[in-house]
This record gives C-alpha cells, sequence and structure tokens, in this order.
C-alpha cells in the first residue's frame, strides 16, 4: 500500500495504486490479493519500455543531485541482491538469483527471459570460466596446508636438531647461575629458515597475497631473542628460546587453518563509488561495485581505498585472518569541501534467523 511503502523513502511507488494489503507469504495465498508482477514489469532494461507505467521509475538517492533510473540492473543491486542471498542462504531451493550469479542478467538474456544461440554460448563460457575458479580456489587451498605442513615438519625437526647447554649467565645482583641455553645463531638461523619454507610454499599464487602479508607481518624474528653472553659466545635461554619458537608454530597453525574465503560485500553511501582491495604491499588485488556486489577472498592481510569523483579518498588496513565468513563493509564518504575526514568503513552486523 501507498501508506506503507511512504515509511520506507525514497520508495514511493505502489502498484496497483489503490491496493491496501501488504504481500506476506501469508496474504499471497488471498485470491483477493492482487496480483504480483515481475520485478522487470516495472524496472525494464536499460532502453526499454517498462510493461506497467509510462517510464522505468527514477530516484534521487540522499547526497547526490542527479535522478538514478531504476533499471533492472540499478533496482536488483541497490534494493534486492541482499535479501535475495539472505534468502538463498535460508532455502536452499529458492529459485531467486543471488548477486553471485550476474550471467542470468549481464549475459545477453532477452526480456522475456529466453535466451539465444549467443547467449547460451556465453553461458556456457562463464559456467567454465567459474568451475576453473573454483579449481583454482581448490589448489590454493591445498597449496595452503601443504606449505604449512611442510614448515611445521621443518621447525619440529629443526627444535629436534638444537643442542642445549648449561652455561653460566652473567647476573650483575648476584653470582652467576647456570642456565640451560641454546646457541643464539642457531636459534634464529630456525627462525629465519622455517619463514622463508613457509613464505616459499605461499609464492606463485595471487590468491594468496593477503597470508604471505600476514606472515611476514606476524612471524617471530631473532630480533625477539633475548641474548646473553658467556665467555666468547652468545646464548638464549631455553625456555625464552622456547617461547619465540612457540610463536612461530602458532603462526603456521593459524596458516593451516586459514585455508577457507571470506565473503566480502561493500555498501556505499554515497554509492558508485569504487572499493579497491589491495595488498599491504599497496599492489591492487580486486576492484568491488560499491552496491551490494560480493567477492571471495583468502584470509590474510589486506589494504582498502575507496575512491570517488567529488569525495575524499579514503584508505584503511582490513584484516581477514578472524572474520567471520561472510563480511559486510558500510562506508560513508566525505565530500571534498568538508573539513572532517572519512571515517573507516564499518562493519555492518546481520542477525541470523
Amino acid at each position: 500500500p501507498a501508506a506503507e511503502a511512504a515509511k520506507h523513502p525514497p520508495l514511493a511507488t505502489a502498484h496497483p495504486a489503490d491496493r491496501t494489503v501488504t504481500l506476506t507469504a501469508e496474504t499471497v495465498k488471498d485470491a483477493k490479493t492482487p496480483e504480483v508482477n515481475t520485478c522487470r514489469s516495472c524496472h525494464a532494461q536499460d532502453g526499454r519500455k517498462p510493461k506497467l507505467g509510462d517510464e522505468i521509475p527514477q530516484i534521487t538517492y540522499e547526497g547526490e543531485s542527479d535522478p538514478t533510473i531504476l533499471t533492472n540492473e540499478e533496482a536488483f543491486h541497490r534494493n534486492c541482491a541482499g535479501c535475495h542471498d539472505a534468502a538463498a542462504d535460508a532455502r536452499k531451493n529458492v529459485k531467486a538469483p543471488t548477486s553471485q550469479q550476474c550471467i542470468g542478467c549481464h549475459g545477453g538474456q532477452t526480456e522475456s527471459g529466453g535466451g539465444s544461440s549467443e547467449w547460451i554460448e556465453t553461458t556456457r563460457q562463464r559456467a567454465n570460466e567459474l568451475q576453473a575458479e573454483a579449481r583454482d580456489r581448490e589448489r590454493a587451498s591445498k597449496q595452503v596446508n601443504q606449505a604449512a605442513r611442510a614448515a611445521q615438519e621443518a621447525l619440529a625437526d629443526y627444535v629436534e636438531a638444537l643442542t642445549v647447554t648449561r652455561v653460566p649467565k652473567p647476573d650483575p645482583t648476584q653470582a652467576a647461575q647456570r642456565v640451560e641455553a641454546y646457541g643464539a645463531q642457531a636459534v634464529s638461523d630456525v627462525l629465519t629458515n622455517i619463514k622463508a619454507i613457509l613464505l616459499q610454499g605461499l609464492r606463485g599464487e595471487r590468491r594468496l597475497e593477503g597470508l604471505r602479508a600476514y606472515v611476514e607481518r606476524v612471524f617471530p624474528t631473532p630480533l625477539q631473542l633475548s641474548l646473553f653472553k658467556s665467555g666468547q659466545k652468545t646464548f638464549v635461554e631455553r625456555n625464552a628460546a622456547s617461547e619465540v619458537l612457540a610463536e612461530a608454530e602458532e603462526v603456521i597453525e593459524t596458516v593451516h587453518i586459514s585455508d577457507t574465503e571470506v565473503e566480502i560485500t561493500v555498501i556505499c553511501l554515497p554509492d558508485d563509488a569504487t572499493f579497491k582491495l589491495l595488498s599491504f604491499n599497496g599492489d591492487p588485488v580486486i576492484d568491488i561495485c560499491t552496491y551490494g556486489c560480493s567477492v571471495r577472498l583468502f584470509r590474510g592481510d589486506y589494504r582498502y581505498e575507496v575512491v570517488r569523483s567529488g569525495y575524499k579518498r579514503k584508505r584503511f588496513d582490513l584484516p581477514l585472518l578472524n572474520r567471520a565468513p561472510r563480511l559486510k563493509l558500510g562506508c560513508h564518504m566525505v565530500r571534498m569541501e568538508e573539513a572532517n575526514d572519512p571515517p573507516p568503513c564499518e562493519e555492518i552486523v546481520v542477525s541470523e534467523k
């Protein structure tokens, strides 16, 4: 009903105009409920006349000066994609297209829903691409597991080969006490070599860029060792060395369980911005549209930029190691003429029902 639509600005259209019943799972069973028209009846493809109304609906969104024509593409990505995804998660047999099923609308399909030989071929090619992507993801996942196992096995071998020595440790407050210690260079070599083995195992796959950045950032280094001199040699206490080696083992284990992806969805106000996902070194990884599109990424450390003409560029870190399988980000842009700096994008918490 028009009165109900008015509660959800900027929506304003009710069809039919004298409608008095809100469509629900219950009212749709009632024969008196007005017929449900397809989305494209009003939101036609760009350049086509809708079946209902004289023209495709248009809205001027808050913060924008020009109206947006709500074609089928605009309407779906702005208003429908999120609910479709939620419905698909709740009911596996649902037929509504999700935000990941792009080819049905973007492959040259006709208004009536039929297809041409060209569209069928495009669909087949896209299906092959999706299968190839799935194989690539599976291969990358196996690579993560193999790299972690190789590092774990090498760490165990290196630690077993360390020689424990009882040496006097100088103490300015009392007489030197003998402690169990390792040679400092031997422990340093363990850390350096294990990190190299882990990073080498993760190389050659662009999808694992974030995971490599995580290892570079958190893997313990020889500088963390508390060293002391005894005679002419440098040592590290066994207990202190064990703590640092345990940190290395924890990083490897984190990598081992990070062979899964995170699905990221970005919504920006105003939209039509570009969300640029970057490696920790600033290299481009992928661009994500800002009106409900989703991409899947392996876990790790990333950075992002959000850019839009007339608005301040924002750039922040985006760690994805301990995220839930789905991450939805809301990004609020700040105009160039405004004094305040742009805030980081915020996680949108969606309640599970």
